[in-house]
């Protein structure tokens, strides 16, 4: 049964606005039904960023002293009055110094090593206070790389600049961590979030690919055939154990769309059935659980509210339920033993509350060979009898 009222006459906004509630149901039930699979998505994916963080990563320690810069004139005196031009250039032409070919040559020779790791330098501007920083793949050799430098610094800087002074102002000493550690819980988060969104992007490959009947004219595009009535999708509110609520058209607590809902279904059909001469139908669908038992019910006591005389049989053979939707007891006797001339139909009939013209052949218990017995030469006679009754 459809599970929403349909609107054929709507406008171009409402139809779209029905396209995309359609588009969110559909979401939504493709969550309910594979939220463990976005779940494990989510984790699988965060769990993959945080062991590509942990095993990818190379740690970086940083060794840096800062310090003064000052010049020496000719008889070793201090320039203390060293003007601000003059600084400047110190400044400015110091970082190049130490990132010269000549001076990384003497620092690999000093240390015997061939990866110097990565020199820089940068001086404050207008001033000429300097940070010299290394970077090593271990924390001792990025101290012995940094000493190295302060130590041949002044072979180079004679040349460019003199005689040279460096005041030391701070440093790091040997690093005790690396400075690249990765932050293992914002890589985990990222993953996370990145299967998260490839998990909505499922559900909404999956809304829009999912076949399903959902209006009217699907029903008659897909199957070629005519929609007498489409009945709403109710929640009914949850009672206590001892106080049970039906979902039937003559109980107060179900809304007046769903009791509008099967009377039109119920005018179209007897017209159809006046127009066919047909006396029996046939409620089924495709699944347990769709709601046939509960159309069934509510299609015949409509019928009957009209004055006609109903007579209302549980062929669910397999799991009968119209007693328990009606709020009738499940007799001993019901349908089966009918159709198998086990009683007669005064022993397996039942009244619901005063309404005369309104029968109820309630199934009994659970039968295993259901097909064999509904397409019986027994079960067309019985049916056959019940019309004329």
């Amino acid at each position: 049964m459809a599970a929403e009222e349909i609107r054929n006459n709507a406008s171009p906004a409402e139809a779209e606005k029905l396209d995309i509630s359609t588009l969110v149901d559909d979401m939504w039930i493709g969550f309910v039904r594979y939220w463990w699979a976005i779940l494990a998505i989510a984790s699988l994916m965060a769990t993959l960023f945080y062991a590509h963080a942990r095993f990818t990563f190379r740690p970086v320690y940083r060794a840096y002293s800062t310090f003064t810069v000052r010049t020496v004139n000719a008889v070793q005196v201090s320039s203390n009055d060293y003007n601000q031009t003059v600084t400047r250039q110190v400044g400015e032409v110091f970082p190049y110094i130490l990132t010269s070919d000549v001076l990384q040559t003497l620092v690999k020779e000093d240390l015997g090593i061939t990866d110097l790791g990565k020199v820089s330098a940068s001086a404050l501007s207008g001033t000429n206070l300097i940070t010299l920083s290394v970077e090593a793949d271990t924390a001792q050799k990025a101290s012995d790389i940094l000493q190295s430098v302060i130590r041949n610094y002044p072979k180079v800087s004679n040349y460019v600049i003199g005689d040279v002074v460096l005041n030391l102002m701070d440093e790091s000493g040997v690093p005790r961590a690396p400075d690249n550690t990765p932050d293992y819980k914002k890589r985990i988060r990222t993953g996370a979030l990145i299967g998260l969104l490839i998990g909505f992007l499922w559900l909404l490959f999956y809304a829009l690919t999912r076949m399903t009947i959902r209006t009217e004219d699907d029903l008659r595009k897909v199957f070629n055939v005519p929609c007498l009535g489409s009945v709403p999708l109710v929640r009914l509110k949850k009672r206590s154990s001892r106080r049970r609520t039906s979902m039937t058209v003559d109980s107060s607590s179900v809304p007046y769309i769903f009791i509008e809902s099967v009377r039109t279904m119920r005018n179209r059909l007897e017209r159809e059935a006046a127009d066919k001469k047909c006396k029996s139908i046939l409620v089924s669908s495709a699944l347990p659980g769709e709601g046939k038992s509960t159309v069934a019910v509510n299609l015949a006591l409509s019928l009957a509210h009209k004055e006609r005389r109903v007579i209302l049989v549980d062929c669910d053979l397999r799991n009968p339920t119209v007693t328990h939707i009606l709020g009738i007891d499940r007799p001993e006797k019901g349908f089966y033993e009918l159709l198998t001339d086990e009683a007669s139909l005064s022993e397996v009939s039942k009244t619901y509350r005063d309404m005369k013209n309104f029968l109820v052949i309630p199934g009994s218990h659970s039968v295993k060979d259901t097909a064999g017995l509904l397409n019986s030469e027994e079960f067309r006679k019985t049916i056959g009898a019940l019309e004329t009754v």
